[in-house]
């Protein structure tokens, strides 16, 4: 306790204000005009430079030559990271998309051959009761391949939407980088 209170003690002496006060002394005070501060300008004062501009430049260059040589090492490793982590979810994406535009492919391909195949049993001169017996299986084929366009093209959508809800570039998904 005493310890603390010989510290406020010195603060209190030492301190220029409260001992100018308490003596009645006034220190000698100068007061500076504009003109004064325009004898003392810097060239650097001339800038036109705001706070923000200042912090933004210093935000952009980052001030790699304080760290250490292993701190150095270590963002590099850690740019080296997200940079193999990135391209690891860019070839990723990039195989989900092509699986699923292969799959849609497959089956417009499925589709054109059904509707050729159709066209085929109309004109063919078969007997009557043949010609609607093929018919019926073309148009049941035609209509099963039309379904699997249908969940091809719902099933890419919805890859689409997942990659756009987990903020990945539509250009991942086409294999454009």
């Amino acid at each position: 306790m005493l310890k603390y209170c010989l510290i406020a003690l010195i603060v209190l002496l030492s301190a220029p204000s409260v001992r100018a006060l308490d003596t009645g002394q006034q220190e000698d005070c100068k007061v500076f005009t504009n003109k004064d501060l325009e004898e003392y300008k810097r060239p650097s004062d001339n800038q036109k430079e705001t706070a923000d501009e200042a912090s933004n430049d210093k935000s952009k260059k980052k001030m790699t030559y304080f760290l250490k040589p292993k701190q150095k090492k270590d963002e590099d490793y850690r740019k080296k990271i997200e940079e193999e982590k990135e391209e690891r979810l860019q070839k990723y994406w990039c195989r989900k998309g092509s699986q699923y535009r292969r799959k849609v492919e497959k089956a417009e391909m499925r589709v054109k051959e059904a509707e050729e195949y159709l066209s085929e049993v109309e004109h063919d001169y078969a007997s009557a009761s043949t010609r609607s017996c093929r018919r019926k299986g073309a148009e049941n084929k035609l209509k099963r391949a039309k379904q699997w366009l249908k969940e091809a093209e719902d099933d890419l959508s919805y890859i689409e939407d997942e990659a756009h809800r987990q903020w990945i570039p539509p250009g991942w998904l086409r294999c454009q980088f």
